[in-house]
This record gives C-alpha cells, sequence and structure tokens, in this order.
C-alpha cells in the first residue's frame, strides 16, 4: 500500500456536539410553539390588548397605571364574544366590499353603504370600549385621574418595527 494514499480525515468531535445542540434547541422551539397552539393561542392578557388596539384605546390603555390596566383586562373579558363577532362581521364587509368595488356596472350606492355597515360595526365596538375605559375611570381617585391625565399628555414612546 502506498504511504501517500490519503485517508479521510476524522470528522471533528466539536461539530458532532454542536450538531447535537443545535437539534436539540429546533425541538425545544417546535415543542414551545407546538404547546402555545395545543392551548389555545396567545394568553389572555395578549388577546384583550389586540382588542383594545383593534378600538382604538391603545393610547389610553399605555397612560393608565399597572393596576387599573389590569381592571380593564378583567372587564373587557366579558365582550370578547361580542369584539369577536363585529371583528366577523369588519371582514364579511370588507369581501362584500370587494364585491361592489368590482361590480358592472359601478354602484356608488352599494359601496356606501357597505361602508355604512362597516361604520356601525366599528361604532359599535368602539362604545364597549369606551364604557368599559369610563368606568374604570369611574373607580379613580382624584389624584389617580390626574396622573391618568398627565400620562395622556406625554407624547408616546415610539417603538421600531
Amino acid at each position: 500500500m502506498d504511504e501517500k494514499q490519503q485517508v479521510a480525515p476524522k470528522p471533528r468531535r466539536w461539530i458532532k456536539v454542536i450538531f447535537v445542540l443545535s437539534l436539540g434547541l429546533n425541538i425545544l422551539v417546535l415543542g414551545l410553539v407546538g404547546g402555545a397552539f395545543l392551548r389555545g393561542g396567545p394568553p389572555d392578557r395578549v388577546r384583550v390588548e389586540r382588542d383594545i388596539a383593534a378600538l382604538g384605546l391603545r393610547v389610553y390603555f399605555r397612560a393608565l397605571n399597572e393596576g387599573d390596566r389590569a381592571d380593564i383586562r378583567t372587564n373587557f373579558k366579558q365582550y370578547r364574544g361580542q369584539i369577536k363577532a363585529g371583528r366577523g362581521l369588519f371582514r364579511a364587509h370588507l369581501k362584500a366590499l370587494a364585491t361592489a368595488l368590482t361590480a358592472e356596472p359601478y354602484d356608488q350606492a352599494a359601496v356606501a353603504a357597505v361602508l355604512s355597515q362597516q361604520a356601525g360595526v366599528v361604532s359599535e365596538n368602539m362604545a364597549v370600549g369606551q364604557r368599559v375605559l369610563l368606568a374604570q375611570i369611574e373607580m379613580m381617585t382624584k389624584s389617580d385621574r390626574e396622573a391618568f391625565a398627565a400620562a395622556l399628555k406625554k407624547p408616546a414612546k415610539r417603538r421600531r418595527p
């Protein structure tokens, strides 16, 4: 046998270790995502805050202290079904609007009717948010209301996308 014959180099041990660690991390992430999915999606806190933002109340919510935010989250849960139904109607109105926009001949009255229906749904959901916010403000002390007012006057912090 020729001494100059090349022998395949042995894989380095650290490469195997990194591979096993990477595989373990991937399995962990998949487990976390799968667990969250099976559990039913995001936690209630995230759902409620998404609903609050969708109703245009985010600026008020952020100006509240943490105790008031917790109360709002609790009070908002009873309206979740109504808000979810409103989102469903809004999506249905978007489809109806798309149909009306592409109809021949174009019918401006049909487009206006869909937009009016959409505005009604949005208005109803905003009224729910306002009722919850007003109920919370009603429970505040004078100093709490002053702190809330001061927080509303501060410019909002910008978040980078």
